[in-house]
């Protein structure tokens, strides 16, 4: 169950839990190892061996392409695994341990209601981001969490830090009603960092039939 959010824009949330001491501690960013995953990132992505990724090699990342400008530190377009980790570095520096995030989505110009909507960390984060999901509403916005089942506490909602893959589904009776390019074989990414200022007012996705 998508549990609904009473703020339509982002925000760092206060998230605490209740310790024995009765003071409540944080919940913190997930453990990345920053120095692994720049090194991973190149390693799957580097196809000319120049220890770079180039515009045309961020295609295929969307996740992260969406990011390069705060990724790309020299600004030359290309990304390195040291700005990968630099990058890592200052969500752990931030030290938010979650946030509220809405997604708005469109079809054909207009609001797309029913839809799922599947935020999947990249691989190579490893296994302690966690996937995302939300249902859009008559006005197309879905609220956006990290799965019940994974939830640190039921009432604590909220999404992770880090370069997730987006997926948009709508079925049917059963059927996919959206192009593949949405779902199955996706084009769409984003990041999640509370200094991404872009996703303030949510994630937008305007989606097309064709």
């Amino acid at each position: 169950m998508i549990h609904r959010l009473l703020s339509v824009t982002m925000m760092t949330l206060p998230l605490v839990i209740a310790g024995c001491s009765g003071r409540p501690p944080r919940i913190e960013p997930p453990a990345i190892d920053s120095v692994a995953v720049g090194t991973a990132v190149l390693s799957q992505y580097d196809r000319d061996g120049d220890q770079a990724l180039s515009e045309s090699e961020l295609h295929a990342i969307p996740s992260l392409q969406a990011a390069v400008g705060r990724v790309d530190r020299d600004d030359n377009g290309n990304i390195t695994a040291g700005e990968v980790t630099r990058r890592i570095q200052d969500w752990q520096e931030l030290r938010v341990g979650l946030m509220r995030l809405v997604c708005h989505v469109k079809l054909d110009g207009e609001p797309l209601e029913g839809a799922s909507v599947t935020l999947t960390p990249e691989p190579f984060l490893g296994d302690e981001v966690l996937s995302a999901v939300g249902l859009t509403d008559v006005h197309g916005m879905a609220p956006l969490s990290i799965a019940e089942e994974f939830r640190i506490e039921p009432n604590i909602t909220g999404v992770q830090c880090g370069w997730y893959q987006v997926r948009v589904s709508k079925l049917e009776n059963g059927r996919e009603t959206l192009p593949p390019k949405y779902n199955s074989e996706t084009t769409l990414g984003c990041e999640v960092a509370s200094d991404n200022r872009n996703i303030v007012p949510g994630l937008q996705f305007d989606l097309s039939r064709n």
